[in-house]
């Protein structure tokens, strides 16, 4: 429940700030998940459209927001019309200074769930400005350039490879969330001998495979960090891009499914002990 209004059993807190107060709130919201991107191909040979894979877009919500004369913690009104008027700006401000945000997006916490997006005002906004009464309502249009939202916290999946060329393995659609994972941490390590050309593919869709791994050989305690949000690759903390590797018909660099069990592998190019890591965040429209 809010920490303010307990009636309250969920509410957004933006860039730390709880949005649900005696002195401003977020009223309503009406959200939605976004559309898809992408066109089926036509072809004068068949009937019908040969499929394609859609993409995301960017989604909008659309906040029905006030501002008081209340003290935001408190509920309390000053009898004194200066003091009055003197909390509603101070309010009014402070609403204004979140929502204008410009250098970054928005950090959006979905509470009580702990559930994080990230968004930008998309737009400028009209008010129903009654200060005399000392209250403004007024409809804010929130832009997700990334639709999804994130898990607070970090899901791992550890899968060990022991004196052997490949290890095959499962991710149920329960650890992804309800929407496709494309963003995390993959860690492969050595943990014996030398591990020759590490790879993990993602074999869920016959159609649409993808594989990333490294090219070259790791001794034992040696290890590469991949990071498919910011495209890097790193050998023992060094950069180490150049022997990316990546194969499959995915613009992501790893992705994994909510619509079902992901099948994967672990693999190298010669027999090896050691470990590949999965590091994400579940994520959810």
């Amino acid at each position: 429940m809010s920490t303010i209004f307990p009636q309250v059993k969920e509410w957004y807190e933006i860039d730390g700030v709880e949005l649900s107060t005696h002195g401003y709130s977020i009223e309503s919201i009406n959200n939605s998940t976004p559309d898809r991107k992408g066109e089926n191909a036509s072809s004068p040979v068949i009937h019908g459209d040969l499929f394609r894979e859609k993409r995301l877009t960017s989604r909008r919500e659309t906040w029905v927001m006030w501002v008081s004369d209340a003290d935001p913690d408190t509920g309390v009104v000053s009898s004194d019309d200066a003091t009055r008027r003197s909390q509603f700006d101070e309010n009014y401000d402070h609403v204004m200074r979140l929502l204008n945000k410009l250098p970054a997006q928005l950090e959006i916490v979905k509470q009580p769930s702990g559930r994080v997006a990230y968004g930008e005002v998309a737009s400028g906004f009209s008010m129903d400005d009654h200060r005399e009464l000392g209250f403004t309502r007024f409809n804010v249009e929130v832009n997700f350039p990334d639709p999804r939202w994130y898990e607070s916290t970090t899901t791992t999946e550890t899968q060990t490879l022991t004196a052997g060329t490949s290890k095959a393995f499962t991710i149920p659609p329960g650890q992804i969330g309800t929407a496709p994972v494309t963003y995390m941490t993959i860690t492969f390590t050595c943990t014996s001998g030398t591990m020759t050309n590490p790879r993990l593919l993602n074999s869920t869709y016959a159609s649409s495979l993808t594989q990333i791994g490294y090219t070259g050989s790791l001794t034992s305690g040696q290890s590469v960090v991949i990071d498919t949000q910011n495209l890097t690759l790193k050998k023992n903390g060094t950069n180490d891009i150049a022997n990316l590797y990546r194969s499959g018909s995915r613009q992501d660099w790893m992705e994994l499914f909510p619509t079902g069990t992901n099948s994967l592998v672990f693999s190298t190019t010669a027999t090896a002990t050691g470990t590949v890591s999965i590091e994400y965040k579940r994520a959810y429209f």
